[in-house]
C-alpha cells in the first residue's frame, strides 16, 4: 500500500515514516498540504495521513480537495490532530475524512489504524473491480439486447407484412383489421382472400402463448393456410366506388395441384377446419394448439359459413336488427385428432358487419380486475354500426386503453372486420 504522509513537523514526518516503512509500506512525505496535493495528482496513493494544522494548505482543506476531485481514485484520509472537541471532529468527518488520530498517540495505535485503513482500502478496491466487471457485463448485455431488439423489430415488420392489405374490397365486401401484439410479435394472425369467382376465405387464429415462440408457429400457419397470391391493391386513401371495375382485387391463385390442398374443393368451413386439425396435432404435451374462426363467404348465395375451433364467437351486426354472437364452438385445433366441428351458415344483407376477435380484447382487465368482456365489446360495436367502417378499430382501441388505463396490453389484440358494402353482392 502506498502512503502519503503530510506534516509540517520534520520530526513527526521522520518518526511516522520510519515506523510505517518498517511495516512494509511505501511511504512518501510532504512538508505541507500544497506539496501533498501536487503529489496526489501525479502518483497513485491509497492512503493519505495528514496533519490538520499546516501552513499554505491545512489538512482539512487538503481533505476537501481530495474528496471533491473527480479525476482521483478512492483515497482513504486519516487526519492527525491535537484537537479533541466534538465540533472539530464533526467538521472533519463532514468534509470527508475517514478517520482521526491524535498526534500524541502511541506508534502502535498508528500502525493499527493504518492496518484498519488497509482492510477498507482492499475491500473498496474489490468492490470497484466487481463494479467494473458488472459494468462490462451490462455493456455486453446492452449490445445483445440491442441486437435482439433490432431482430424483433424486423420480425414484427415481417409479421405485419404477412397480413392482408387494410381497407380492401373484394367482390363488394369491405375488409379491415386490427393487430396489436403484446410484445414485438405475437401469436395472433388473420387473413382473407378470394379462392374463386364467388367464394372468399377469411380467418383469424390465436396460437397458444405469447411472444416469439407463438409468433413462429403463427408464421408457419400463415404460410400453410395462405395459397400463393397475386395481389392488386389500390392506394390506401382511395375510395370504394360502386363500379365493378374499380374495386381492389385480392385474389388467391392456388398453384398446389394435390388433392389434399385445403382450398382445392372447399365445401364447408367445418370440413376445412377438420383437415387442419388432423394436420396440426401438437403431440403429448398439447402445447402447440391454436384457436380459430374460419369462414367462407359466398357472394353468389349471399351466405357466410363459419366454423369455430375454441375461438371467441364472432359478433354479427346486421344493418337493421340486434347484434348477436354466431357460431358453434369446438375444440382448439391440435388437441384431439378426431374432434368434430360444426358449420354455422347464415344469410347477409347490405350494410351488415361481422367482427372476428381474439380473446385479448374480451380479457383485457382494468385496475379493479374486471374484464372488458364480450358483451361490452358487442355493445360497443353495435353503437358504432353507423360510424365509418374504417374508424371502428380506432374507436375500439381508444375504449380499451381507457378501460386498461394505459396502452400496455398483456395479450395480443386483433380483430378482423368485414362489411357488405355493395347491393350486387
Amino acid at each position: 500500500m502506498k502512503i502519503l504522509l503530510a506534516d509540517d513537523e520534520p520530526v513527526t514526518r521522520m518518526l511516522y515514516s520510519r515506523n510505517l516503512k518498517a511495516c512494509g509500506y511505501d511511504v512518501v512525505t510532504a512538508e505541507d498540504g500544497e506539496v501533498a496535493w501536487k503529489l496526489l495528482q501525479t502518483e497513485p496513493f491509497q492512503l493519505l495521513i495528514s496533519d490538520w494544522e499546516m501552513p499554505v494548505l491545512n489538512g482539512l482543506e487538503l481533505c476537501q480537495r481530495v474528496k471533491s476531485a473527480t479525476g482521483l481514485p478512492y483515497i482513504y484520509v486519516l487526519l492527525l490532530t491535537a484537537r479533541d472537541d466534538e465540533r472539530s471532529l464533526i467538521q472533519g468527518l463532514d468534509i470527508g475524512a475517514d478517520d482521526y488520530l491524535a498526534k500524541t498517540c502511541d506508534i502502535e495505535v498508528l500502525k493499527a489504524r493504518v492496518r484498519s485503513a488497509g482492510r477498507i482500502i482492499h475491500l473498496t478496491a474489490e468492490l470497484e473491480a466487481k463494479n467494473q466487471h458488472l459494468n462490462e457485463i451490462n455493456e455486453r448485455l446492452d449490445k445483445a439486447y440491442s441486437h435482439i431488439k433490432r431482430d424483433l423489430e424486423l420480425a414484427a415488420k415481417a409479421q405485419i407484412g404477412l397480413l392482408p392489405p387494410q381497407n380492401a374490397v373484394i367482390n363488394g365486401v369491405r375488409f379491415n383489421w386490427l393487430f396489436l401484439p403484446s410484445t414485438y410479435v405475437g401469436g395472433d394472425t388473420l387473413n382473407y382472400f378470394r379462392i374463386n369467382d364467388f367464394q372468399i376465405v377469411f380467418y383469424q387464429l390465436d396460437v397458444a402463448g405469447h411472444g416469439v415462440a407463438s409468433a413462429l408457429h403463427s408464421f408457419s400457419l400463415t404460410r400453410i393456410l395462405s395459397p400463393d397470391l397475386t395481389l392488386e391493391v389500390p392506394h390506401k386513401h382511395s375510395t370504394y366506388p360502386d363500379s365493378p371495375g374499380s374495386e381492389s382485387v385480392y385474389h388467391a391463385h392456388d398453384r398446389r395441384q394435390d388433392q389434399d390442398s385445403l382450398f382445392a374443393t372447399p365445401t364447408t368451413s367445418a370440413s376445412i377446419v377438420t383437415k387442419l386439425n388432423k394436420r396440426f396435432q401438437s403431440g403429448a404435451d398439447m402445447s402447440d394448439y391454436f384457436t380459430m374462426a374460419f369462414g367462407l363467404l359466398d357472394t353468389q348465395e349471399k351466405t357466410i359459413d363459419i366454423c369455430l375451433a375454441g375461438h371467441q364467437k364472432p359478433i354479427y351486426i346486421p344493418f337493421n336488427g340486434e347484434p348477436k354472437l354466431i357460431g358453434a364452438n369446438g375444440f382448439p385445433v391440435g388437441i384431439l385428432p378426431d374432434s368434430d366441428y360444426e358449420s354455422s351458415v347464415f344469410k347477409f344483407s347490405k350494410g351488415d358487419r361481422l367482427f372476428l376477435h381474439s380473446d385479448g380484447i374480451a380479457e383485457c382487465m382494468n385496475k379493479s380486475g374486471e374484464e372488458f368482456g364480450v358483451e361490452r365489446l358487442k355493445e360497443l360495436l353495435f353503437s358504432t354500426r353507423h360510424e365509418d367502417f374504417d374508424n371502428v378499430g380506432n374507436i375500439l382501441i381508444a375504449q380499451l386503453e381507457s378501460w386498461l388505463g394505459n396502452n400496455h396490453f398483456e395479450d395480443d389484440i386483433s380483430m378482423l372486420a368485414l362489411e357488405i358494402a355493395n347491393d350486387e353482392v
